[in-house]
């Protein structure tokens, strides 16, 4: 379960204990606490990037095999008062981790998609980019382990100017 279900099927537990009087209030309620303290956890993971230059949404990967290649996608808002560039992708997860962009062919080859690798993502101040699957993503080469769901995997983003945004992807086995 990931934690944005998590949240859901939680706040719902609450807002039935409380609104069916099954429970005392709140605030004599230890355990209600706890719940909300897992919740914000939750949270947190969603974008451990609040005081950067990127704020890092939605970060997923598809559950795949060791020695495979994957993709990571995600929302990258520009936080900051300029251009920023994304120049470089890694992670302790797989041997490379590359910026590509999935393109459809037009005219004789109509229908056939093609990759082509990126040098570098450039996102405007304010506004977001959206990595997602038949779009840019980040493709995984040589997976070190098998990833199920619910792992996470850490990611970090360089900008040209040196700046690193790490990302933790949620392992999912479809597009949430």
């Amino acid at each position: 379960m990931g934690c944005v279900a998590g949240r859901r099927e939680t706040a719902a537990v609450i807002s039935r204990l409380v609104i069916s009087r099954l429970v005392q209030p709140l605030r004599t309620t230890p355990w209600i606490g706890l719940l909300a303290a897992t919740m914000m956890g939750c949270a947190t993971t969603q974008d451990p990037t609040a005081d950067g230059p990127l704020g890092v949404t939605d970060a997923w990967v598809r559950v795949t095999n060791v020695n495979q290649s994957g993709a990571a996608y995600m929302t990258i808002e520009n936080r900051d008062s300029g251009v920023v560039w994304i120049s470089t992708v890694s992670t302790t997860s797989a041997r490379a981790a590359d910026m590509h962009e999935t393109m459809r062919m037009d005219g004789a080859m109509a229908g056939m998609v093609h990759m082509t690798q990126l040098d570098s993502l450039s996102i405007a101040p304010g506004n977001r980019a959206t990595l997602a699957p038949g779009g840019t993503h980040i493709m995984l080469t040589g997976l070190v382990r098998a990833f199920a769901e619910g792992d996470t995997l850490p990611l970090a983003l360089t900008l040209t100017d040196g700046r690193t945004t790490d990302v933790r992807a949620i392992v999912r086995a479809q597009q949430p």
